[in-house]
């Protein structure tokens, strides 16, 4: 039985939430409670902390480990352990020093196991946070200014509300060493951002209001940037916004596309507020035709879903199709490992010499 303390199931919890607001001094006075409420739970002698607590736990045994000898332990006894691990990390203390490490060891241990192979790539050369970005899971907007900057990259996350790996990690691998804005969305409705963006209102509110805040960071180069379920508003809010191009990454251009896959659960959920007089449907393919902001779309060329969604926009002048030697669904990992993730983020960067001048400071569309 607990005795109150800090063990017991709801003492792990505690003691997890002591760690991340712990600094490194309170950290190291704090891994001795960690070791011996894992240990008590392990031996029956206390209530059992559950598997992930003790996983994300470990994450900061470890870092305690790594800074006094320059090796991480590698506690997890499992590739679910593992990732659990790996992601309190990236969520959380931001120490990809100490997940690259793990990450070496993990993978030695468990060669065959991709949850732990697909962070590898955006580890290479990442030993800490770039800038001051640190992702807070409850927020659906999040604005990261680069002083001086005219470029702004809007990105829309998916349904689980990352990128295909978590947004610290993301951002701080992929985006912060850009000299652009970026302003990350989150669909907390998962409605693929048809009925809007929670704090900010309905797609029209939503608009006005990133129009503002596009106004407010001086921006001339607006580019949206979605992956898998948040390709749909990155395409979509594309044309309300007025965006100079979209950079898309595996994900639908089309709701009447694979109502039968694996996600038709997400695509019943959008007919029937369709059909409630909720949301609109729009003809996205119809949108681009009549438009010239220029498309990318990334995925995997064996993957008949993504596909099919990339095709169903082919033939349109400013939409170039960009299929990967792959049939997984999140590539985002293998674009970054070839450097091709790398490329379409500095050719939207970039833009032309035409794009320089725009002027955001006036009403935004739709």
């Amino acid at each position: 039985m607990s005795d109150g303390g800090d063990g017991g199931t709801g003492g792990g919890q505690i003691l997890l939430k002591r760690a991340r607001k712990a600094g490194p001094r309170r950290l190291r006075k704090l891994v001795p409670r960690i070791e011996e409420v894992l240990a008590a739970s392990a031996s029956g002698a206390d209530e059992r902390v559950p598997a992930r607590v003790q996983a994300r736990l470990n994450a900061y045994v470890d870092a305690a480990a790594f800074d006094r000898t320059g090796s991480a332990l590698g506690l997890a006894k499992s590739v679910i352990a593992a990732t659990h691990q790996l992601d309190e990390i990236f969520c959380h203390s931001l120490r990809f020093d100490v997940a690259g490490h793990l990450l070496d060891t993990y993978r030695a241990r468990w060669p065959d196991a991709r949850p732990l192979s697909a962070k590898a790539p955006f580890l290479a050369g990442l030993t800490g946070p770039r800038d001051s970005f640190h992702d807070d899971e409850e927020s659906d907007v999040q604005i990261v200014q680069k002083p001086g900057a005219t470029t702004t990259l809007v990105v829309f996350t998916g349904i689980r509300h990352g990128f295909g790996i978590p947004l610290n990690l993301f951002h701080h691998a992929c985006l912060a060493q850009f000299h652009a804005n970026v302003v990350y969305l989150r669909d907390f409705a998962q409605s693929i951002y048809l009925t809007g963006i929670q704090s900010l209102g309905g797609i029209q509110q939503a608009c006005q209001a990133l129009g503002n805040i596009f106004a407010e960071l001086g921006t001339k180069r607006l580019v949206m940037i979605g992956n898998s379920g948040g390709v749909f508003g990155a395409l979509y809010y594309a044309t309300l916004l007025d965006a100079d191009a979209v950079l898309a990454f595996s994900g639908p251009s089309s709701l009447d596309i694979g109502m039968d896959h694996e996600e038709r659960q997400l695509y019943g959920r959008l007919s029937t507020l369709r059909g409630q007089g909720k949301i609109a449907w729009p003809d996205i393919r119809a949108l681009y035709a009549a438009r010239n902001t220029t498309v990318s779309i990334h995925f995997g060329g064996d993957n008949l879903f993504d596909r099919a969604q990339a095709e169903h926009l082919q033939d349109l002048p400013n939409v170039t199709l960009h299929p990967f030697p792959s049939g997984h669904h999140v590539i985002v990992n293998e674009l970054v490992a070839s450097g091709v993730f790398r490329a379409a983020l500095e050719n939207a960067v970039s833009g032309t010499a035409s794009d320089a001048g725009r002027d955001r400071s006036g009403p935004v569309s739709g």
